[in-house]
């Protein structure tokens, strides 16, 4: 899947930033900014933070599209929560909301979408899993 991929972190564990670039198949170069806060709760070791930059940068410019404002992230060994994100497609001129969480055995996540091909979409998903990372 990844043809090329380089990580680059700095900071501390109180305050730290991750930037991700690669190339993935089929000629998409995908770009993760991640900034946040690695921490002890009740439940164990925590990541806090903010998603920065998801943007897809493809040949098929209707493959293309970026994260429009920082999104809050959550990451934990058993749970994990993301959003509301907002996304738009670069070249298409669709907009979407992400939001979603999982914990335990649950999975919860919402969408909401719209675009002049699109017309408006509207989902709920509310399922169960294995855990918090597997389905």
């Amino acid at each position: 899947m990844w043809r090329h991929l380089q990580i680059h972190g700095e900071g501390t564990r109180a305050a730290h930033r991750l930037n991700a670039q690669g190339d993935l198949a089929g000629k998409n170069h995908l770009t993760v900014d991640l900034a946040g806060a690695l921490g002890e709760d009740k439940n164990g070791t925590r990541w806090h933070g903010e998603l920065r930059q998801l943007e897809m940068a493809a040949t098929d410019k209707a493959r293309n599209f970026r994260l429009l404002a920082p999104a809050p992230l959550e990451l934990a060994e058993n749970a994990w929560k993301l959003g509301p994100a907002r996304f738009g497609g670069q070249t298409l001129d669709w907009r979407a909301t992400l939001q979603a969480d999982a914990a335990a055995q649950h999975l919860r996540a919402s969408l909401q979408a719209s675009g002049s091909r699109l017309g408006e979409v509207s989902a709920n998903i509310d399922a169960g899993l294995a855990g918090a990372w597997s389905l």
